[in-house]
């Protein structure tokens, strides 16, 4: 088992990263409290494992609409999710919390 170990930490994190991609091993997985893992260990899985996917609040949505108004832009779906550098099937989520400004 130490073999192993002392495989897997040879060349860290890439190995690990590498493994757990394969496997489609993610954060998640990891570990029920990824906050109580040592910080080594939630370093690597917050920078390399993390599958989570960003989608901003109500307020963000409005002050990138607002933005684009105060800018002569159109509002639209696309607009706003290209602003928010979000990808595009977010465009239905995106689009709704603008409209209930």
């Amino acid at each position: 088992m130490l073999l192993a170990v002392a495989w897997l930490l040879k060349d860290w994190p890439a190995r690990v990263h590498s493994l757990c991609a394969q496997a489609l091993f993610t954060r998640s997985r990891l570990a029920e409290h990824v906050d109580q893992l040592p910080f080594w260990l939630t370093s690597v899985a917050d920078t390399h494992l993390d599958q989570r996917r960003y989608l901003p609040n109500a307020a963000e949505i409005g002050s990138a609409g607002h933005y684009l108004q105060a800018h002569g832009l159109e509002v639209t779906p696309r607009v706003l999710v290209n602003r928010l550098g979000l990808t595009p099937d977010c465009k239905h989520l995106v689009w709704q919390l603008w409209r209930e400004q």
